[in-house]
């Protein structure tokens, strides 16, 4: 248990200087045209899509967007979605059952 919580904390770490990076990234610089953004790598342009983990900024037709915009959950870039974990109480009911066993 206390090496789940030491890697839950490494992971909030590493989302929060994330986040500072990619948020840094939107800020008005004098060359945009250096900027990249979404899984093309390109030019901010058009409408954009902004992740509420990572807080980066996707293309509208590269990714797709919520399925109904004034819905108010929370869109995931592809990359974050992808990393979705199951709920701790689940993990911590797994973690309790293998400390049972016997090897």
């Amino acid at each position: 248990m206390f090496t789940l919580a030491e890697v839950r904390l490494k992971e909030l770490e590493s989302l929060c200087s994330l986040r500072a990076a990619n948020e840094s990234k939107l800020l008005p610089t004098a060359d945009c045209a250096a900027l990249k953004v979404c899984v093309c790598q390109k030019p901010p342009m058009g409408a954009m899509l902004q992740c509420e983990l990572c807080r980066d900024a996707f293309h509208s037709v590269c990714v797709r967007g919520p399925s109904d915009p004034l819905d108010p959950e929370a869109w995931l870039c592809p990359l974050c979605l992808r990393s979705t974990k199951p709920p701790l109480a689940k993990i911590q009911t797994l973690l309790s059952s293998l400390q049972r066993i016997r090897v």
